[in-house]
């Protein structure tokens, strides 16, 4: 199983960690490069251009995680490279939205 990691704050990073260390093939974006390089050491693959993360994810089901403040997921996802390079790739019929609002 192939998933791709959409943010490497704290959660986004201890996720992509977990999954692979538990055999699961991790693909990692960040906008910032200090997560990418942190993450990376735990043998993560990651990315700074979202078109050549999508560009691995071959297998099926494709499974991208969004683990990003809930401010910025609109316009995340409604981005023209994310609208382009990930949007077709979606099936309506398996998207899972649900959210889990941290109460800090």
């Amino acid at each position: 199983m192939t998933v791709a990691i959409f943010g490497l704050g704290k959660m986004g990073t201890q996720i992509a960690k977990r999954l692979n260390k538990n055999n699961h093939q991790v693909l990692a974006w960040n906008r910032s490069e200090e997560p990418r390089q942190e993450v990376a050491k735990s043998g993560v693959k990651t990315f700074a251009e979202i078109p050549s993360l999508v560009s691995e994810m071959n297998e099926e089901p494709r499974i991208f995680w969004l683990m990003l403040p809930h401010k910025i997921v609109d316009e995340f996802l409604f981005t023209d490279v994310f609208r382009h390079h990930v949007h077709d790739l979606l099936d309506p019929k398996r998207i899972s939205d649900r959210c889990v609002e941290s109460r800090a």
